[in-house]
């Protein structure tokens, strides 16, 4: 896919806008309206765009304009799927990736685009104008520190009822400024908490998705929140957490990010049978997973094995085979924003050099930002391997445990498969809490069979990731195919913890490797692992390197007779050195 910076269509329409129907009253919340069993998806579909508007002045720094802004951006996006409109507010956002998805949506839409003269209050009034906007929503800024109880959760309530009651949220202190604009109140929810909105507005609020933010962060997705009709919720007290999690349909998605304990919140999304996915810092969302997306998006096909190996058919059973894998992979914002663009990751002079494990959102960038997905296929070479994060941030030894058991892992499984033989993926990544536990035998046990393509599941612990110290685990399929692989990492290239055992700088990896194929071989699996590398880490010993850097200079300390493979790559040498034992 190329990637054009330099064309632009403005339109300027002087004091003129689209004819828009008026929207009245509470809107009932339509669930994504797609058979599961025919085109199984997490995120909506909205119609290819036709018309933009972008604004002339820059944005505002104020967090509270923001919000009203992403509000009005999402309530137009709501409008525009519940009538098929193509109609969009893009949100000025300067990231590197983010002019990428925009501008492959311009090449690919060719859509209007309407530079309204002023900043988002010059447009809301004249999508109030329109009739697009019924009013506002007040709410109060909660000033706690971080790290403190939440003290007020009512932004949060504010943005969950954008869609239902067509209107943008505004903090109590730019209430003048809204009513200047002759927007009406509509719900004033200072003094309202989330039992109170699931009550009064529960019929109104999505059962697929839900929202999640610190009501006291500058977050961005404030917009994707409105224009899917979910609730948003904190997992801090008082914050609604749990009434989402209950209102919600087993197999869906929470989606965004908390200043609360990382763990418990996903333990809690996992055992009510919900997938987690971080994308706080993700704007512009709706617009970029309009049009054609997930399983209808023209993707190129993916590149075929690393090249180290094309020429070594058949196993050696005197080599000892390694795959690195990068950590973070379930981050939807880290998939579709700076792995894609930085120097020390996909941006690397020199990737391709070795092969690698990209670790990477793929099934949800599919859906929800397709462009970037469609750079990263197009621009692989045959030594990287985007593997995919199966499910997004769960574990698997927990899922379901509160509603729906072994068929809640199955529902989610059952969605991502499609997306997985479109990819041609045999090996993905996922996350336990205790990875040789009961509860996560029973897992795997179920991903053999949902997934009977898959031959490797490369399974991390939440801590310390390499709990398993390279452990691999066979499960048999219900109809005799080739079994499932559970491979532990090695090592996790981690740059901080001291425990040795666990964690690693670059050269305690490469030690640890070189240790592990030095040692007697007693059965095939012996000769096959893998390492986990951080993707936030920094490591002094290899001149502060990062992510692929870090990977490249630990690869260079190896003894001659291990190879660096991709995981797909490592994953079917070993089951082709079990099946010939």
């Amino acid at each position: 896919m190329t990637m054009l910076f330099s064309r632009r269509l403005i339109v300027v329409l002087a004091g003129m806008c689209i004819a828009f129907s008026p929207h009245t009253g509470c809107e009932p919340i339509d669930d994504i309206d797609y058979p599961t069993e025919e085109t199984p998806r997490f995120w909506p579909m909205f119609p290819k765009p036709t018309h933009i508007y972008e604004t002339s002045a820059p944005r505002s720094a104020n967090p509270d304009v923001k919000v009203m802004e992403q509000t009005l951006s999402g309530l137009i996006a709501y409008q525009s799927r519940k009538a098929d409109e193509g109609v969009y507010f893009k949100i000025e956002d300067g990231h590197e990736a983010a002019q990428m998805s925009y501008q492959s949506v311009l090449d690919k839409y060719d859509p209007a685009i309407e530079t309204i003269d002023g900043d988002a209050w010059a447009l809301l009034d004249l999508m109030a104008q329109a009739g697009r906007v019924q009013g506002y929503v007040l709410y109060r800024r909660d000033d706690t520190p971080l790290g403190e109880p939440l003290q007020d959760t009512s932004l949060n309530i504010a943005v969950s009822l954008c869609a239902p009651l067509q209107a943008v949220a505004i903090e109590e202190h730019l209430q003048n400024t809204a009513e200047e604009l002759g927007l009406a109140l509509l719900e004033d929810v200072r003094d309202k908490d989330h039992d109170w909105l699931f009550d009064q507005y529960g019929d109104s609020l999505s059962r697929d998705l839900v929202g999640l933010a610190d009501p006291r962060r500058d977050h961005h997705m404030r917009d994707l929140t409105v224009a899917v009709g979910a609730s948003l919720v904190s997992t801090g007290p008082g914050g609604g957490y749990t009434r989402a999690l209950d209102h919600a349909k087993v197999g869906g998605a929470v989606f965004g990010w908390d200043t609360f304990e990382e763990i418990a919140f996903v333990i809690r999304a996992s055992e009510h049978g919900l997938t987690l996915v971080p994308a706080d810092w993700l704007l512009n969302l709706p617009l970029y997973m309009a049009g054609q997306s997930g399983l209808d998006y023209p993707f190129p096909e993916r590149p075929a094995a690393d090249p180290a190996v094309l020429n070594d058919e058949l196993d050696d059973d005197g080599a000892h085979y390694v795959a690195f894998v990068l950590s973070d992979g379930d981050n939807l914002c880290w998939t579709t924003g700076s792995l894609a663009t930085e120097s020390h990751v996909w941006g690397s002079s020199r990737r391709g050099e070795l092969p690698f494990g990209w670790g990477a959102a793929i099934i949800n960038a599919m859906q929800a930002n397709p462009h970037i997905v469609d750079y990263l296929l197009g621009s692989a070479t045959e030594a990287d391997e985007l593997l995919q994060y199966s499910t997004g941030y769960c574990y698997l030894d927990r899922f379901g445990k509160e509603r729906g058991s072994e068929d809640a892992l199955a529902t989610l499984l059952q969605r991502c498969r499609p997306y997985l033989e479109s990819l041609n993926a045999v090996t993905i990544q996922s996350f336990a809490t205790e990875w040789n536990s009961e509860d996560a035998q029973t897992a795997y046990q179920v991903v053999a069979r949902e997934l009977p393509a898959l031959k490797g599941l490369l399974v991390t612990q939440y801590h310390p990731y390499a709990a398993g110290r390279g452990a691999i685990e066979w499960f048999e399929r219900p109809d005799n195919g080739d079994p499932l692989a559970v491979i532990t990492p090695l090592i996790a290239m981690w740059e901080g913890p001291q425990d040795a055992n666990y964690f690693a700088t670059v050269e305690g990896t490469a030690r640890a490797i070189n240790d592990w194929a030095a040692a007697p071989v007693e059965k095939p699996e012996d000769r096959f692992t893998w390492v986990v590398i951080h993707a936030w880490s920094e490591f002094p010993d290899a001149g502060g390197a990062r992510c692929y850097d870090a990977a490249l200079a630990c690869a260079e300390q190896l003894d001659e007779h291990v190879r660096v493979v991709t995981p797909t790559e490592m994953v079917r040498r070993l089951h082709q050195a079990r099946a010939s034992r």
